[in-house]
């Protein structure tokens, strides 16, 4: 555990660090075009920016076969982020923080029961670094909050029996499941 005083020293020192950058962030303005791969969704992603304040929708799909089961499962993904550019480390690399929320659609069903709809928000931080007024390439961390809303399956396995059992979860609730990442580029028109 991190003691106080070294807690409130690390936050004293991001902060002079970060009112200390001379630069604004490096503004955009207009409509790119480009990729995203993350934890909470992969697929194609247009973003739209006023200054340094960024709206990202994203789309993505991804088919998979669980294992052991002869079967082709997808899910239909789709992001709405906002993000602003707090400041410029670099020459053309700018400081974000933004927010945003994933709404999945499953097909999978197993055992009469359907995963069918979870929505993960995100709180996150990260960098853009252009690397010309066109490009640029980004990448973040932060944390997935997940809300469920219909029905999910869990399969358990129980250790000593090796019987396998169904957790079914139904209704709203929230988790937080682990690190939200992800990397992405877009080109600015």
């Amino acid at each position: 555990m991190i003691s106080s005083v070294r807690r409130h020293t690390v936050i004293a020192l991001l902060t002079i660090a970060l009112a200390a950058t001379p630069a604004l962030a490096k503004e955009k303005n207009g409509l790119a075009l480009g990729g995203e791969a993350g934890h909470t969704n992969t697929g194609l992603s247009v973003k739209y920016a006023i200054g340094n304040f960024h709206i990202q929708l994203m789309a993505g799909l991804d088919f998979f076969s669980p294992e052991g089961i002869d079967r082709i499962d997808y899910t239909v993904g789709a992001t709405l982020r906002f993000t602003y550019a707090l400041a410029r480390m670099l020459e053309e690399t700018n400081f974000v923080v933004g927010a945003g929320a994933t709404f999945d659609i499953f097909n999978s069903v197993e055992n009469d029961l359907t995963v069918d709809v979870a929505v993960t928000l995100e709180l996150l931080i990260g960098v853009e670094h252009f690397f010309n007024d066109f490009f640029s390439v980004s990448g973040f961390v932060g944390i997935p909050i997940e809300v469920l809303n219909g029905r999910r399956a869990t399969k358990i396995e129980d250790p000593d029996t090796g019987e396998i059992t169904t957790e079914v979860r139904s209704g709203v609730g929230w988790s937080i499941t682990g690190v939200a990442w992800g990397t992405g580029f877009h080109f600015y028109f």
